[in-house]
This record gives structure tokens, C-alpha cells and sequence, in this order.
């Protein structure tokens, strides 16, 4: 595309400049300044620019940013940098081969804002499939759509470094996990990542030949040999923000730069579309950067003695019942003692683990990014800092009835899992332990085998029996009868929960690899800011410390995987939507039939949990000497109390019926692998 109005490639830099920074071989202006604007001299592209500059190596991009850093400046006429502390590692730093690019950004004298990612001309012309992005910005989610014009979701995870920056994990295509149709065609959706998106689509104001045509040509041969179909103009992430004139000109530049033509698809078979794809972070496996200064809250002395006055002036407001169950929690309103003092608000903890939830908080500072510290009142209860946030769950209820349309909402949940992905990985590799060094059995592995020995859980929510239909059975009867579940034949719910009992055995989880973790870190105890950060992201605070510990990372593992993945699952007593569930007594069994309870956002809370949290976790363990396969079973197990004891469903004999099937199906995983095709079965993949 060489029809660009001069006066807009003015507006975003000084061109001679540029050609003056040493190791610069190309430059390109992308984004709504061209796709709107290219054509008209009058056109106002609006507040924001976003471009690339091309540098011959990694060791130019570190010397201009480092060292060149005026220069770049006056190049683009930033006089306000993003961040004005921002320095490239050099090569002797454990983080030099962890990133590939860098983003250079800042605001002129007039408040426009100008960005640049400086790239190298070596990794761009090199085999690798990731472009790892040292930036200021923290956004991991990014709205797309496919060739067809569907539209999707590109997620790619990034590491906070200690000095607040962060790597972001981009990659050039973004491929759904293939599907075959009986053909043998690969239907899956492909799609650019952010920074090959704005490669291919913008336009060069240096160095298009020989470079930037070159570039982009391996941009286009990529695509096609993910997917085997060329990139057409729809294949872009804001193709229906094109002006006509901008897709004309685009059309024309992949026809002359496409020299390999797609291969023939064999049928147009279409199965249902995958919502989100997701990028790749295997360069992150052997880096361990340095824990950040973790934002730690606690509430201020004076406060205890504004809680210690009288009850006159306190106004409590319970915690949303359906999400409370082990605790009582409130929201605290102090008023003023007179007009110089205003309202004061606390988040107030009722329970009886007051001391191990103190502890829990202290240790997880050392660990995890955002914690609240509490202090204990004289009258006994947990005062925490006031929070202006929802929970994670709050917002999945949102989601949920909202008619699961509104993914504004789903991105704060993608982008809150993200972040939990990557602060609890972080936690286990700064304090993984192949054995426990701890006499006494941690808080956890006691939770756990408390609420299947003996089935004392089940004695506690069901002594009067179960009712199947218009059949009452007492709990034993009920505890021995056998499963058929979607025609597949399990074991009866006595023999999984003494066998679960024995996987969680306390004695029995401490040769497995010990980390330091919540426990408890699933939706319901983790909040989310309302506020939108500088850097892009949310702050996502960690707020429940009972169970937190050293202890079987598989343990730490169940409930934020269960709760979080089967969220819809564990509540479907509370959804308009649940999908139907038939069950019945048939010779000497329950045989239950339903549908899976799972949609989009589910199945990516799955992957990312998968993707971003366990594989990596396997890597982890593995250098630590410790094959976490042989572990699964306590995981499964421990899932098992999860879907059929965490909630007490007397009276809503679906979603019992729902949670009990769940649960054995998961309790049955004997490796990762297996656990994966037992999700499978539940609709979840």
C-alpha cells in the first residue's frame, strides 16, 4: 500500500530522524490512523498512533532505548514518557532471552498518544512462532474474528517482572486446537496475533523494500501454512472497522505479496466454532523472575478503636449467601462521631480459624502480588480493608444472567484467571519443596480428609436420606448403589469415597510436591477492582487465608480448578439456563443423563488453567525430581469432595443428582491425560 497522505506519516514522526537512529531499517504506521484514514488529507485519525520500528538486531533495540532514548523521543515528539523508568535488560540478565521486542511509548505536547513496538529484524526473519513483548501495558485479551468473519478472542499470557513490566507471551498466528471433520479437513479457527496483524496490515513509511515487503510475505506464508487458506481482507482483527477505500488497497497488497495458494479443502464441513484461542508460553518454562513488591493492605490502628465503639453507629451487610459457607462475612459501615470524620467502611469476618487466617495472610505476602493482612478485634472478628470490587463469582453470575452475551464481562473473568495463573505459578516456583519438612498435617490435607472420612460429610447434609423422585432411600442405601452415567458404568459412591479418603490420607500427601498456596483461591475469594489500572489490567486481590499453607500442590490445585471450571456446575440451582438432567432407579442403580453444564467461558477458564498453570506446574515438578501423574488420584479425590460435599443440595434433587455424577466421573482420572478425557466427557475441552 503506497497510497498514504504524506501529512498523516508527518503526524506520527520525523521521519529524517528516524533514518538517523543507528540499526533502523524500517518503519510502519498501523492501526485506525491508516485503516480509516490513509486516503484522506483531512482526516483526523484520532487520538492514539500505533506503529513498528525495525531494528537490524536485539542489541540495537537495547542501545536505543537505553542509550538513543532522546533521539526516539524527538523521532516520534514524545515529551511525557508511559514509563520514564523503563530499561531493556542487557544480555547478562536472566531475562534477555525471555523477550523479543519492546514497546516505546509516551504523549506529545498536544496529548496525543503515540506507541511503537521495536522489533528486530533477526527474530522477525527467524523459524520461531512467538514474539514475546517487553511493555508498560498489561492486556492479555484482545477481541478478533476469523476468516469467515466470526468473531473470537485472542488470549495470550504475560509475566510480571519485579520491576512492574511485564512480557507479554504474543504470537504471530493464533490456531484453535485442530478439528477434524470425517473428511479429513482441518476446520479450526486461525487468526494473527496482535503484533503480525499490525505487520501485515499497515503501511511502511521506511524500509518496504527490501524489508518490510519480505516481512510481511512471511507473515502471509505463516498463516497459510497454519491453516492452509490465504489471509483474505476478513481475516483481520478490525476488518469491519475498514474503510472501503483501506480494503481495497489491503486486497490488492495480499494478492501481489501471496505466492503459495491455499490447499484444497476437502469438504465445508463446520463444527461449532472455538470462542477463544490462545497463545503459547513455553518460553517462560525455565525463567524464574524475581517475586515483585507485593501491594500488601491492612487496615490503619485507629481503625480497631472506631469498630470497638458502640453498636449505634454500625450498619452490617451480608455477604451474598450463595457463596458463603464455611464463614460469615459482612461489609462494615462506621458512622462519623461528628463532622470532621467520615463513614468508614470494613470488611468484617466471622470464624474460627481466626489465627491460621492471620498466619495464612502473612505468609502469602511473601508469595502473591495483592494480599490483605486482617486484624483481629477485641470482640473476635477479621477486619480487612474495604475493597471497591465484585468477586469473580459475582461477575459469573452476571455473566450468566445476562444471557452469557455480554463478554465485556467475560474478558474481567478471562483476565482475573490469567492473572491467578500466573501469580500462583509464580508462588509455587519461588517455594517449591519436593517433600514436607512439616510434622503436623497442614490445614488443607485436614479439610480435605475430614469431609470424606467416614463420609461424615454426607452424614452432615443427608442422615434423613435421599429422595430419588417419588423413591426414598436412606444414606446407606443411597452410598452403595452403583452409577451408570451417560451409559458409562462407575463405582458406587462408598467405594470412590474410600478410595478418595485414602488418596487424600494426610500421611499420604506429603512425598508429593509441597508449595506454598491459598487453597482456596477459586471465584468466590477472589475480588476484582472496578477500576481500570494505567498499565491496562484490574487488581485482583487474594482474600481468603484459611487453608493457605505449605502443602500437596495437587491439594492446592481442587477447588480453584473445580469451583472455577464447574462453576456452572456447583450453582446450576441457581441458573435460569442449566441444561436438562434425567436420573432413575434401575436395578440396583442410578442411572443419571445429562447434558454437559458447560459453555465458552467455562471451557477457557478450563484452558487456562490447563495451559498457563498445570503444564507449566508439570515442568516445574519435573525439575524438582517429582512426576505429579502418580499424584492425580489424590487431585481426583479431592475433586470428588468438591462437586458432591461443598454445598448442601437437600431439597434440589437436580442439581444434586448433577454435582454427585460430576464428581465420580472426575474421581475416577488416574494421570493428567485421563483427567483431561474425563473433562471431555463433561463437555469441558
Amino acid at each position: 500500500m503506497e497510497c498514504l497522505h504524506p501529512g498523516i506519516a508527518e503526524q506520527y514522526l520525523r521521519l529524517e530522524s528516524c533514518r538517523s537512529i543507528p540499526g533502523v531499517v524500517a518503519v510502519l504506521l498501523g492501526g485506525s490512523a491508516i485503516y480509516r484514514h490513509m486516503l484522506s488529507p483531512d482526516g483526523e485519525p484520532g487520538s492514539d498512533w500505533d506503529g513498528v520500528l525495525i531494528v537490524k538486531t536485539k542489541l540495537d533495540t537495547l542501545e536505543l532505548v537505553n542509550n538513543n532514548r532522546q533521539l526516539l523521543k524527538h523521532t516520534f515528539d514524545i515529551v511525557s514518557e508511559e514509563l520514564p523508568y523503563l530499561k531493556v535488560p542487557t544480555p547478562s540478565d536472566a531475562s534477555w532471552n525471555e523477550f523479543d521486542a519492546v514497546r516505546f511509548a509516551g504523549h506529545t505536547v498536544s496529548g496525543t498518544k503515540k506507541s511503537v513496538k521495536i522489533l528486530s529484524l533477526e527474530h522477525l526473519v527467524s523459524s520461531v512462532d512467538t514474539l514475546n513483548i517487553l511493555s508498560f501495558k498489561d492486556r492479555r485479551i484482545y477481541a478478533s474474528q476469523t476468516s469467515d468473519g466470526s468473531r473470537c478472542y485472542r488470549l495470550h499470557q504475560a509475566t510480571r517482572l519485579s520491576n512492574g513490566i511485564f512480557i507479554l507471551h504474543d504470537q504471530l498466528v493464533f490456531r484453535a486446537d485442530p478439528q477434524i471433520c470425517v473428511h479429513g479437513s482441518d476446520v479450526s479457527r486461525t487468526t494473527f496475533g496482535v503484533t503480525a496483524d499490525l505487520l501485515v496490515t499497515g503501511v511502511w513509511l521506511y524500509g518496504r523494500d527490501p524489508h518490510g515487503k519480505d516481512i510481511q510475505r512471511r507473515l502471509l506464508e505463516r498463516y497459510t501454512a497454519v491453516c492452509g487458506r490465504t489471509a483474505t481482507v476478513e481475516s483481520f482483527a478490525r476488518a469491519d472497522r475498514f474503510s472501503i477505500p483501506y480494503r481495497h488497497q489491503l486486497r490488492q497488497q495480499l494478492h501481489a505479496l501471496t505466492i503459495c495458494p491455499s490447499r484444497p479443502i476437502a469438504c465445508s464441513c463446520r463444527f461449532a466454532p472455538s470462542t477463544v484461542l490462545y497463545g503459547l508460553t513455553s518460553s517462560t518454562r525455565e525463567f524464574q523472575p524475581s517475586a515483585s513488591t507485593p501491594h500488601i493492605r491492612v487496615l490503619p490502628p485507629e481503625t480497631l478503636s472506631r469498630f470497638s465503639l458502640g453498636e449505634e453507629r454500625k450498619t452490617f451487610k451480608p455477604v451474598q449467601a450463595i457463596f458463603s459457607s464455611n464463614s460469615r462475612s459482612f461489609i462494615l459501615t462506621i458512622g462519623p462521631k461528628n463532622l470532621e470524620e467520615c463513614s468508614l467502611k470494613v470488611f468484617c469476618k466471622v470464624t474460627e480459624f481466626q489465627s491460621h487466617e492471620i498466619w495464612g495472610a502473612q505468609q502469602a505476602a511473601k508469595y502473591f502480588p495483592q494480599v490483605q493482612i486482617p486484624r483481629l478485634s477485641g470482640s473476635g472478628e477479621l477486619l480487612f480493608p474495604f475493597f471497591h470490587g465484585h468477586t469473580e463469582a459475582e461477575y459469573r453470575l452476571q455473566f450468566i444472567q445476562g444471557g452469557r452475551s455480554d463478554w465485556s464481562v467475560a474478558e474481567t473473568i478471562l483476565y482475573a484467571e490469567l492473572a491467578k495463573a500466573e501469580a500462583t505459578l509464580m508462588a509455587y516456583r519461588l517455594s517449591a519443596c519436593p517433600v514436607s519438612t512439616s510434622s503436623e498435617a497442614p490445614q488443607i490435607h485436614r479439610f480435605f480428609h475430614s469431609r470424606l472420612s467416614k463420609n461424615t460429610r454426607f452424614q452432615q447434609f443427608y442422615a434423613k436420606g435421599v429422595q430419588l423422585h417419588d423413591r426414598s432411600l436412606t444414606l446407606s442405601e443411597f452410598l452403595n448403589l452403583s452409577f451408570i452415567i451417560n451409559g458409562v458404568t462407575y463405582p458406587s459412591l462408598y467405594e470412590v469415597t474410600k478410595a478418595a479418603t485414602q488418596a487424600v490420607q494426610p500421611t499420604n500427601t506429603t512425598s508429593c510436591l509441597q508449595v506454598f498456596g491459598l487453597g482456596d483461591a477459586h471465584g468466590v475469594n477472589i475480588m476484582i477492582g472496578d477500576q481500570t489500572k494505567p498499565d491496562n489490567g484490574k487488581d485482583v486481590l487474594y482474600v481468603d487465608y484459611e487453608v493457605a499453607g505449605y502443602h500437596s500442590v495437587m491439594l492446592d490445585l481442587a477447588k480453584p480448578f473445580h469451583h472455577d471450571v464447574f462453576f456452572d456446575t456447583l450453582y446450576a440451582d441457581e441458573l435460569c439456563d442449566a441444561p436438562t438432567i434425567d436420573y432413575a432407579y434401575i436395578d440396583n442403580a442410578i442411572k443419571v443423563t445429562l447434558d454437559p453444564c458447560a459453555d465458552d467461558l467455562s471451557r477457557a477458564v478450563f484452558n487456562i488453567k490447563k495451559r498457563y498453570l498445570i503444564e507449566p506446574l508439570l515442568h516445574l515438578a519435573r525439575r524438582h525430581g517429582s512426576d505429579l501423574d502418580t499424584w492425580v488420584p489424590q487431585l481426583a479425590g479431592a475433586l470428588l469432595a468438591c462437586s458432591a460435599l461443598t454445598r448442601n443440595f437437600s431439597g434440589k434433587q437436580d442439581t444434586f443428582f448433577r454435582n454427585i455424577a460430576v464428581g465420580i466421573v472426575l474421581s475416577q482420572a488416574t494421570t493428567f491425560e485421563h483427567l483431561w478425557k474425563q473433562c471431555d466427557l463433561l463437555g469441558i475441552r
